[in-house]
């Protein structure tokens, strides 16, 4: 029985309950039912189901939906949304989403749910990353003092995990090599506190330890042991979205200690989980990684050819960088 069944099953039960006063503990667990069940849809990147589970349009039509609903709900949305743009090369309206949740602003810090708050800053702090850096910082803070207070300490690694990582992208980004390679011993620190409370956060700290060892070439090793911790995680929490990023890791690592079969046999696994799911980069990007490797050996031919998949795959998807990439590429092969 799909999950979308079962919910449209609870959807009636509530409606027969609507027409004899629904309790509002009962609306409540309706309305948590249906964000689980996005949850769920979001593991499997079924994005548009996802959206359907937590679509404030039908909830408000129930006498019993309260502003804690609506907030509730338009969190998990722009979750969604956020994912479903990042694979598929969507574009998304963060100044739309941000106004959206500053109008909630008022009535989340009228809340007696301190979770739900501390969910609601988190997701505005996300907003606010490539807008305002003070403000994202305190927005996060704000929801982990909240997190740590009421003991949520799943959510208390999720978001430091959050943290941590963007620190050390700020580092890639600036170039600042030994600032980042200092933080080997923060993530160390920050995997043995995931570890006990979330395999999700554990899953992405892992990776981006491994980003380190591999970016600046200390411990190739280490870094595909940590990639396939990473990618065993995430199929473990059937987190599927990103799956194919740790297979396409995996084939750079390979590539790098000179395992080249190895190396393109996780980049075509790269491929075909990319497919699955739909994520552009990653249908696009393993193909030209693979030419690479073929170029590198001399075979012009089976380079081009996969250049040419690599092309075929981005124009499909009208995604630019990949059809920019691919033309150079080509264009660079000398007969």
């Amino acid at each position: 029985m799909s999950k979308l069944f079962i919910f449209l099953l609870i959807v009636c039960q509530i409606k027969v309950v609507e027409a004899q006063k629904v309790h509002s503990n009962k609306f409540d667990a309706f309305v948590k039912n249906a964000i689980e069940l996005s949850e769920e849809a979001l593991y499997n990147s079924t994005f548009d189901e996802a959206l359907l589970f937590v679509d404030n349009s039908f909830f408000e039509n129930f006498s019993t939906y309260e502003s804690k609903h609506k907030i509730a709900l338009t969190i998990q949305n722009i979750r969604i949304q956020s994912f479903q743009a990042r694979l598929r090369q969507l574009s998304f309206n963060s100044d739309e989403h941000l106004s959206s949740l500053l109008d909630l602003l008022p009535s989340v810090e009228k809340l007696d749910d301190e979770i739900l708050k501390a969910k609601f800053f988190t997701i505005l702090s996300a907003l606010y990353r490539s807008k305002n850096l003070d403000l994202c910082i305190s927005y996060e803070n704000k929801a982990l003092v909240l997190f740590k207070k009421k003991a949520d300490y799943k959510s208390v690694a999720e978001l430091q995990a959050t943290q941590v990582s963007r620190e050390l992208d700020n580092f890639f980004r600036d170039n600042k090599k030994e600032e980042a390679i200092a933080m080997i011993q923060r993530f160390r620190e920050e995997i043995d506190f995931s570890s006990k409370y979330s395999k999700y956060a554990l899953a992405y700290n892992t990776r981006h330890l491994a980003n380190i060892y591999r970016i600046y070439d200390i411990n190739q090793k280490e870094a595909l042991k940590l990639y396939k911790q990473s990618l065993n995680l995430r199929e473990e929490i059937g987190f599927k979205p990103f799956i194919t990023a740790s297979y396409y890791s995996l084939g750079i690592v390979y590539s790098n200690l000179g395992m080249q079969e190895k190396a393109i046999i996780a980049y075509n696994e790269s491929i075909q989980q990319a497919k699955k799911v739909h994520f552009i980069r990653y249908e696009c990007n393993p193909y030209l990684s693979i030419g690479d490797i073929y170029l590198t050996k001399g075979d012009k031919e089976k380079a081009k050819d996969y250049y040419l998949k690599a092309l075929k795959s981005a124009s499909a998807n009208n995604y630019e960088n990949g059809i920019n990439n691919a033309i150079e590429k080509i264009s660079n092969i000398k007969n």
